[in-house]
């Protein structure tokens, strides 16, 4: 923030600058507070006056205007805590939107996935492992692996079904000379 007036050659920039930020954050605030509650807050914090010259100033006790200045710093505090906890959650209804944008884009990355499946493929994929004729030894495989259509069966990589209880060879044979006769491969991303 530029500092709105020339910086007195005895005073620091920071104690300037903090001036100016004190009297930007009052002003903020100046519908917020009484007329008397601003005045006494810019001249205790800008112009850094005691209580007792603003008590002169007003024709008010020290202690009137000690409660008017508290008073002041509570309407800004509560001003100014309320603005914090729009902006927080403002923020995290932007979080949640870009999260649930990140979500959208997958959904519909699957949905064109889908849609570019020929029907035929899609029908066969979508086919139960049960209609397909396998052996009772691969269809246990498969049914202790929950493995349920051909889809699923395609999703896991020859290594998958090698390291599968009950799968041996004769298995193996049987499971690629189904995927090959069906010119499907082992790990296809569906």
């Amino acid at each position: 923030m530029k500092p709105t007036k020339k910086i007195d050659d005895n005073k620091t920039l920071r104690t300037q600058t903090t001036k100016d930020l004190l009297a930007l954050l009052i002003s903020i605030g100046k519908d917020t507070l009484t007329t008397r509650e601003y005045e006494i807050l810019e001249g205790v914090l800008v112009h850094q006056k005691t209580f007792g010259d603003l008590a002169d100033e007003q024709l008010l006790t020290r202690s009137r205007i000690k409660t008017i200045f508290e008073n002041g710093v509570k309407r800004l505090n509560h001003l100014y805590s309320g603005i914090y906890k729009r902006i927080t959650t403002f923020d995290a209804i932007e979080k949640e939107n870009r999260e649930l944008k990140k979500n959208l884009s997958k959904v519909e990355s699957n949905i064109a996935k889908q849609n570019s499946i020929p029907p035929e493929l899609r029908k066969l994929l979508d086919t139960s492992i049960d209609e397909l004729g396998f052996s009772k030894r691969l269809l246990g495989v498969c049914i202790g692996s929950n493995i349920r259509t051909v889809k699923d069966l395609v999703q896991h990589t020859r290594l998958d079904f090698i390291r599968m209880r009950n799968f041996g060879s004769k298995t193996m044979n049987e499971l690629e000379d189904f995927l090959a006769s069906k010119n499907l491969l082992f790990g296809m991303k569906i």
